[in-house]
């Protein structure tokens, strides 16, 4: 659980400072410059990281209510007790894995709302929020691969499993096309 958090974490900052640089936002100490671009694009990413934890919820009250897990962070919740709710949700991480946010099928349709968002001028909030919640999924994936050694779990809704080679493709595919997308802010 800590190490997840750790490699998300870290894996934020590093996207959050290689973007910064690249884009040159830190070479203007102009407090203008820090409320127009740097807030806004890191509270988007604050959230876009955020976001994907929202699958879970989906799947303990929504697709798989009757599971003891969900029951007793349910339970957790509606005492008010959310810090140990949260902590189960993480604890049991590895236990859910038919997701709506953590498929193939949401990322290939977010990847292309992603590419519209940064390419149409939307708001710098926005993009942020777009390109670190497909980080989050990246890193989901690279994750998976390293622990379980496979991220079929990923392709559950379409009919075929890829190979190992297939998936580290897949991955690193992914991975560029958010650097892509970060960079081209």
């Amino acid at each position: 659980m800590k190490e997840r958090l750790i490699v998300h974490t870290s894996l934020f900052f590093a996207l959050l400072l290689l973007v910064g640089l690249f884009k040159q936002w830190f070479s203007s100490y102009e407090l203008s410059s820090l409320y127009r671009v740097i807030l806004p694009f890191l509270y988007g990413a604050i959230i876009g990281s955020l976001l994907p934890y929202l699958d879970h919820l989906i799947y303990v009250y929504g697709i798989r209510p009757e599971e003891l897990t969900s029951q007793r962070v349910r339970g957790y919740f509606s005492k008010g007790n959310l810090v140990s709710g949260i902590k189960l949700l993480f604890a049991s991480h590895d236990e859910r894995n038919k997701f709506i946010l953590h498929t193939a099928h949401f990322q290939l349709i977010f990847v292309l709302v992603s590419f519209w968002v940064v390419s149409s001028g939307a708001s710098i909030f926005g993009k942020g929020v777009v390109v670190f919640f497909l980080l989050h999924l990246v890193v989901e994936q690279i994750l998976q691969l390293n622990e379980k050694k496979n991220i079929n779990n990923w392709f559950y809704a379409i009919p075929f499993d890829l190979s190992k080679k297939q998936q580290i493709l897949y991955v690193g595919v992914n991975l560029v096309l958010v650097l892509l997308l970060a960079l081209f802010l």
